[in-house]
């Protein structure tokens, strides 16, 4: 069987990393994230949530001689499992990160979903919630959640965990990104909010236009910072799996240098 790399993706980086003809396993959690990455030959693409267990047995069977962490840099217990599967299968973990934006005094930054919530019961006004579905159960603890609304990527399941959270139909936006400024602030004139809560997702999850917007309509972004960890860009992690993949040379394809200035559709930021 070819040694191959298994990327861990759903991901504008992870699809990256499928565009160059690396042999590869490409690891999504939903069907969408799937239809976004092109099909290629040396590329196999596997759906579906993995715990850490089955993240080994993947690596043992596949023949796999290394790995790449592509996920969504707010994806904690994908990155640990990841990184718990490396290490029992002992073979070597890459983690792709993604640039973060430089701080600015007009916006909340808070160290957790957790903290964020709690600013938003201390304070008064409506809420843009676009941090996905994941987080909603920690906005339980306000207390007036007619202020809520939950812009949600639009899938059954997800639309059900926001009703089981206490929304209803009416707070909840059910739309596939990207979304320009224009559309987020439509949004935020839509559901009157004075907050806009966000995760700092990079340019690549939008996050330059949510501010934007939120500045032209006198709203304030409240920002949940990411976790300080290590990582590498695109470029430096495909070819550190050229060499692990013992192939010389450079990439047949040119490697985009500008992937932090495109507007591209998440598959997996929830």
């Amino acid at each position: 069987m070819q040694k191959r790399v298994l990327i861990f993706g759903g991901t504008t980086e992870g699809r990256e990393l499928t565009r160059f003809d690396l042999p590869a396993v490409y690891s999504v959690v939903t069907p969408y994230g799937a239809a976004l990455a092109a099909e290629r030959e040396n590329l196999e693409i596997i759906v579906g949530r993995m715990t850490s267990d089955e993240m080994e047995s993947l690596i043992r069977k596949s023949d796999i001689v290394c790995v790449i962490d592509a996920t969504h840099p707010y994806a904690y217990e994908a990155h640990e499992n990841i990184r718990s599967a490396c290490s029992a299968a002992a073979v070597p973990l890459m983690r792709v990160q993604r640039r973060k934006i430089a701080a600015e005094d007009d916006i909340v930054h808070v160290g957790s979903i957790e903290e964020a919530a709690r600013y938003i019961e201390e304070n008064t006004g409506n809420v843009l919630l676009t941090t996905g579905s994941k987080d909603l159960e920690s906005f339980r603890i306000v207390s007036v959640r007619a202020r809520l609304f939950a812009r949600v990527l639009p899938d059954p399941k997800v639309i059900e965990k926001c009703a089981e959270c206490g929304f209803d139909s009416g707070h909840i936006i059910a739309m596939q990104g990207p979304f320009s400024v224009r559309m987020n602030e439509e949004m935020i004139r839509l559901t009157n909010a004075q907050w806009v809560v966000t995760k700092d997702s990079g340019v690549v999850g939008g996050i330059r236009e949510k501010i934007e917007a939120a500045r032209n309509c006198k709203a304030q972004v409240i920002m949940i910072e990411r976790p300080q960890e290590g990582g590498q860009s695109v470029q430096e992690a495909l070819l550190w799996a050229r060499m692990e993949l013992g192939l010389s040379g450079a990439p047949l394809i040119p490697i985009l240098t500008d992937i932090e200035e495109r507007s591209i559709p998440e598959a997996e930021a929830e």
